[in-house]
């Protein structure tokens, strides 16, 4: 009775924290200034679903928007919208005598986009055509620089993310590294934000380097196999999912599938690894790991290859 009672407060405590959309919420605004020369973006933003290209003007009228997170994907906030989208916030600028060039980072965004301020369009990544199909997908972790030329120092801002999504699913994701500020603060935070995720997933990546080593070297320790392989897979993951994947190598589906490996190999690790660690063998659920794992390997590499797939399975898990 009291693991149920405990098992009720936890799915009740989560459900309360989950995220849903609000149209009485306001959104948050931002200020730029000297003595903050960098901000996060992070919080509630205006939010259309709709492809009204006006949205990206600075003097358009926010009328009824949704108020959703800007980090997180509109699906899984209560949305049930599979088009284009938009989210629009605005930022001023205080105590600038003059004006000045921004950089913004803005993490992966699925699976493509644009960003707009005043109406100018600052970057884009992927591509798609006229009727906001996507011809190629891009997610990557980005900078754009905001010239000083479409700035206001009297009013408000305008900063618009136009979102293109992928079979259902769009939004940010990955990381909140949602930061504007001066050109040089916000570049030198960008090499740092990108420093910081590389030297820690290539941790994982060299310890589990370092196990397969140990296995197939010497000891032909099962542990060993498992825990190398848990320590590639989550390296590599990290690496993808915060968009540095492209960096390697520039294709949508090689970052994807470093992504979703998790999926397959992880559970197969951890019960792989405890098993032979602790010496309680369980062969059957060690070939229910292995033979889901190749089912996700296998369902990575046809995604691309068989189109039929793509259209009978518009809901599938990937990005």
């Amino acid at each position: 009775m009291l693991h149920k009672v405990k098992s009720f407060i936890i799915i009740f405590l989560f459900f309360l924290g989950f995220p849903l959309f609000s149209k009485d919420s306001v959104a948050d605004s931002y200020d730029l200034s000297p003595e903050d020369p960098i901000i996060w973006l992070t919080g509630l933003w205006n939010f259309y679903d709709n492809d009204d290209r006006e949205i990206s003007r600075a003097d358009y009228k926010d009328s009824n928007p949704y108020i959703l997170n800007v980090e997180n994907e509109w699906r899984l906030q209560g949305v049930d919208y599979e088009g284009i989208g938009w989210f629009r916030n605005y930022f001023t600028l205080s105590n600038y005598d003059f004006p000045l060039d921004l950089g913004l980072i803005v993490p992966p965004i699925s699976g493509a986009s644009e960003v707009y301020v005043n109406g100018v369009k600052i970057g884009s990544a992927g591509s798609y055509n006229e009727e906001g199909e996507i011809t190629h997908y891009s997610t990557p972790f980005r900078f754009y620089k905001v010239s000083k030329e479409i700035l206001n120092l009297e009013k408000p801002n305008s900063i618009s993310i136009r979102i293109i999504g992928y079979q259902g699913i769009a939004g940010l994701y990955g990381n909140n590294f949602l930061f504007l500020g001066e050109f040089e603060k916000s570049w030198s935070r960008y090499i740092l934000l990108i420093l910081v995720v590389t030297i820690f997933s290539s941790a994982f990546v060299v310890i589990g380097l370092y196990h397969f080593i140990l296995y197939f070297g010497q000891h032909k320790n099962r542990e060993f196999l498992y825990f190398g392989l848990l320590g590639m897979v989550i390296g590599f993951h990290l690496i993808c999912m915060n968009g540095l994947g492209y960096y390697l190598v520039d294709h949508f589906y090689f970052n994807q599938i470093g992504i979703h490996l998790a999926v397959g190999f992880i559970p197969l690790c951890y019960v792989g690894f405890i098993s032979h660690f602790f010496e309680r063998k369980h062969p059957v659920l060690e070939r229910i790991g292995w033979g889901f794992a190749i089912i996700v390997i296998l369902h990575l590499i046809l995604l691309p290859i068989i189109p039929k797939i793509f259209r009978t399975c518009p809901k599938t898990y990937l990005y």
